[in-house]
């Protein structure tokens, strides 16, 4: 076997020329009139036990030197990867250029490569971020009074299963008493379910914050890593899409290309900074979350890949983002 020439090729593609000699070809035609022979039906004759005369009449010179070379490459292609010293991403795209008996075998590979591409400076870019979340804490006071009695509101109309409630506006707060506020649990008065539905309102919006912050330092980094994907993984992922979503429209085909394009680099800068900063997830750490999560739904099943890639996500933002565990 030989490399011919060897190209690297614009967004993390390599394009291989390969010379490989009939001998090696030679190699596995046992193997393969072996496997024919087994498959091929004849009539008047058992799978395996027809003369190599007549299997070859049946199925042709060239069919047996095209099955050879596809069984020599997929034996020498880890050798050729090894030689090119190339880190695939994909499966190969190899093209056959020249396939005849007693002369080499030229074929053409062509392969998507792990991108290389630096870092930015990511913990800078969370750290403006963290600033501006801290700039715009918020805090119980910033809990509008209105908003409140709109809670209370949406609660009288669960609780009477009626719209009598239709505007929070419209409501004189009187409305509410302590009784009605002891009726929704272990309240002593109005003020005090009043300082829950605020407390509750508080954790919604820093929730809602929290997502808006992670998006946000999502769109920074993809923006600022010098990265680009190669066209043959986009358009891998891109037929697996559509495989699975066949009722997509002309038109929307290229958003989707787009789409793709953003979460293959997102997954790679990601995998990068987990790498960089060792973050990893413990079995035992998944162990307790699988253990309380069956004991919340004992009748759900769960996805522990799923729930993988979750905990590690939650992690990761604990760490860059400097987030409090919920």
């Amino acid at each position: 076997m030989k490399i011919i020439s060897q190209k690297k090729l614009p967004k993390n593609e390599a394009l291989l020329e390969v010379s490989i000699p009939w001998t090696t070809l030679e190699e596995t035609r046992g193997a393969v009139l072996k496997n024919l022979n087994q498959e091929i039906k004849i009539p008047g004759f058992r799978s395996g036990h027809i003369p190599e005369k007549i299997l070859l009449e049946q199925i042709g010179e060239e069919y047996l030197w095209q099955e050879m070379a596809e069984k020599t490459l997929r034996k020498i292609y880890p050798k050729i990867i090894e030689e090119a010293k190339l880190n695939p991403l994909t499966p190969p795209d190899i093209k056959i250029k020249k396939l005849a008996p007693q002369n080499p075998l030229e074929i053409e590979i062509g392969i998507s490569l792990f991108p290389e591409f630096s870092l930015p400076n990511y913990q800078k870019i969370a750290d403006e971020i963290i600033a501006s979340e801290k700039a715009n804490e918020l805090k119980i006071e910033d809990i509008e009074e209105k908003e409140v009695q709109d809670l209370l509101s949406e609660i009288h109309k669960i609780r009477t299963g009626t719209d009598q409630v239709e505007d929070a506006e419209e409501i004189s707060f009187p409305s509410f008493d302590d009784n009605f506020a002891k009726k929704l649990g272990d309240f002593k008065n109005l003020e005090e379910l009043k300082n829950r539905l605020r407390q509750n309102l508080i954790l919604e919006k820093k929730h809602r914050q929290k997502e808006k912050a992670r998006a946000l330092f999502l769109e920074k980094i993809i923006k600022e890593t010098p990265l680009e994907i190669s066209d043959r993984l986009i358009k891998e992922e891109l037929e697996h899409f559509l495989n699975h979503h066949p009722e997509t429209k002309e038109e929307e085909k290229e958003e989707a290309k787009k789409q793709i394009e953003e979460k293959l680099k997102l997954e790679f800068i990601i995998e990068a900074i987990f790498k960089k900063e060792n973050i990893s997830l413990s079995d035992e750490t998944l162990e307790t979350s699988l253990v309380q999560l069956k004991q919340t739904y004992p009748d759900q099943p769960i996805d522990q890949n799923r729930l993988r890639n979750f905990l590690l996500n939650e992690t990761f933002f604990q760490k860059i983002l400097k987030e409090e565990k919920d």
